[in-house]
């Protein structure tokens, strides 16, 4: 079998497969047959790979499109163009010539297979790949191990050879891809470095169940955002927390609002009104200290004085404590505020350092 390419024009298909030899011996070769040999008869036998199969008859000619050339040694062979001959390489299939003359015995050419150039360049010639359409590949027979490193790189594929385009609709679905075929343990941990942001100008992402109201109460909430209180709103004030007009806090975390506000509401209760409240009565209460200057009156045993050091010099005594001094001391018990002796007539004498 020899391939050649179709639908090209071909300046030699070999006529016979052995060389013509003398009918009168059957030994002597012929290497002077002619294109217009007398008795030529020459037929062009095809068949289709559909099995269709002519024959046609075919003139040798010399400079026209079925030209006639000896090779060597009694071997011939015939021009066949890709069209506008009585014969031409214009399908695929397979073809042989047969044919004699007067002076020759009769003789058969060896049978030519044509197909596409492409297939000749890569399962001969080697200059090309073989373009197959894969329709099924069996199970594990693309593994990690079967494709070499680097297989798939950049260079590996032509400008947008895998865009959408490319492929089916439904070519990768759920059932194209065997359980945990994607993880993160298919990727290596620098696959996908270097690839740009995967973010940016990203477009078309649908948020499954965000309606337009949803949308709208995104878009308010990124309006009154604040730095100070997140979300503005008439709830909180637009100032720092624990400043002035801004919330309070609590470092202890013992801050008890509710707390607060029932002790408020007791001291209310209490005293009443205190926009017009003048004093508090004490009764039994006790741990009370006054600053010596702390009155503007003082009553002690009926004896209204300015102070209380003044209401207690004057205070009268009684006979046993005639003559005797009394010494008044600050809240520290060391400093003297004053001191004041008991005359007989119940008045006081003495140096009042501080109280008047």
């Amino acid at each position: 079998m020899i391939w050649m390419d179709v639908d090209t024009a071909l300046a030699g298909v070999p006529v016979n497969v052995a060389p013509l030899v003398a009918s009168s011996d059957f030994i002597t070769v012929d290497e002077g047959v002619t294109y217009d040999e007398a008795g030529m008869d020459l037929v062009w036998n095809f068949t289709t790979t559909a099995g269709v199969t002519t024959a046609t008859s075919v003139t040798p000619t010399t400079g026209g499109a079925h030209d006639w050339t000896h090779t060597d040694l009694g071997m011939y062979t015939l021009e066949i163009p890709a069209s506008a001959g009585t014969i031409n390489n214009d399908t695929e299939g397979f073809g042989y010539f047969t044919g004699n003359t007067t002076a020759n015995l009769p003789f058969r050419g060896p049978t030519i297979g044509f197909r596409a150039a492409a297939l000749n360049n890569a399962m001969i010639d080697g200059g090309d790949t073989l373009d197959v359409n894969v329709t099924a590949i069996a199970n594990d027979a693309i593994t990690a191990a079967s494709i070499n490193t680097g297989a798939f790189s950049a260079d590996a594929f032509a400008a947008d050879a895998l865009i959408a385009g490319t492929f089916a609709t439904g070519a990768f679905t759920a059932d194209a891809f065997a359980a945990d075929a994607l993880v993160a343990a298919t990727f290596a941990a620098s696959s996908l470095d270097g690839k740009g942001d995967w973010n940016i100008g990203k477009t078309g992402y649908t948020l499954t169940n965000f309606t337009d109201a949803n949308a709208t109460n995104l878009n308010s909430a990124c309006t009154n955002y604040s730095v100070t209180r997140g979300l503005t709103g008439t709830a909180l004030p637009a100032v720092q927390a624990d400043g002035v007009g801004g919330l309070p806090l609590t470092y202890s975390g013992a801050l008890d609002l509710d707390a607060i506000l029932a002790d408020t509401n007791d001291l209310q209760t209490n005293q009443g009104d205190w926009a017009t409240a003048t004093s508090v009565t004490v009764s039994d209460k006790t741990g009370f200290i006054l600053a010596a200057t702390g009155l503007d009156t003082c009553e002690i045993d009926g004896v209204v004085a300015s102070s209380f050091l003044a209401a207690m010099g004057a205070v009268t005594f009684g006979t046993t404590l005639i003559g005797a001094t009394s010494v008044f001391y600050a809240r520290d018990g060391l400093t003297t505020l004053a001191t004041i002796t008991h005359n007989t007539t119940g008045t006081r004498s003495g140096s009042v350092i501080a109280g008047d």
